[in-house]
């Protein structure tokens, strides 16, 4: 149900452009959304790695959404 209200207000806010996490095999959580997504060619980089997604779709009826990796944030050493 979560997932779906995501999408939803992802489609509602015409939202474009998203920050995001890495997790594992190419796998992301969203900035500020309780929403992980797989990210085509993130599999190759590390756990942990902050990026930019563009967002190319969202099916709300299959509860997806398409994103492409735009840039990887640099890292930032306190």
């Amino acid at each position: 149900m979560e997932r779906y209200w995501s999408l939803r207000w992802l489609e509602q806010e015409a939202v474009t452009t998203c920050r995001a996490r890495l997790l594992r095999e190419g796998a992301a959580r969203l900035e500020g959304l309780p929403l992980v997504v797989k990210v085509p060619g993130a599999a190759a980089l590390e756990a942990g790695t902050d990026v930019q997604l563009a967002i190319r779709s969202i099916d709300v009826w299959a509860i997806e959404l398409y994103c492409e990796l735009l840039s990887v944030e640099p890292t930032v050493i306190p």
